[in-house]
């Protein structure tokens, strides 16, 4: 079992801050809602620090509201990180 760097547990930090979900990071993720859980899926992705991203429709079977919440972050990370982000939707 591998142990986590403090190097590791910052960039976790920062991603959650990031993401708007460091509220949530002592949560089951089972008792999340389903946006909830798609911002801690792009927040697992954004930890391996990816150049490139492809996002497979994100905000289906989502509320209006966190779709637009999980879109204008797909924005801001791909401009403030220099992220080639690639969002698949259907709508």
């Amino acid at each position: 079992m591998s142990e986590e760097s403090k190097e590791d547990l910052e960039i976790v930090k920062s991603i959650l801050e990031q993401v708007g979900i460091f509220h949530l990071a002592n949560r089951d993720v089972n008792a999340l809602s389903g946006g909830e859980k798609q911002l801690v899926s792009i927040a697992l992705a954004l930890a391996q620090e990816p150049r490139v991203l492809l996002l497979d429709e994100p905000t289906l079977h989502l509320d209006i509201n966190m779709q637009y919440t999980i879109m204008n972050l797909c924005r801001h990370i791909s401009r403030d990180k220099e992220l080639v982000l690639i969002v698949v939707l259907h709508d």
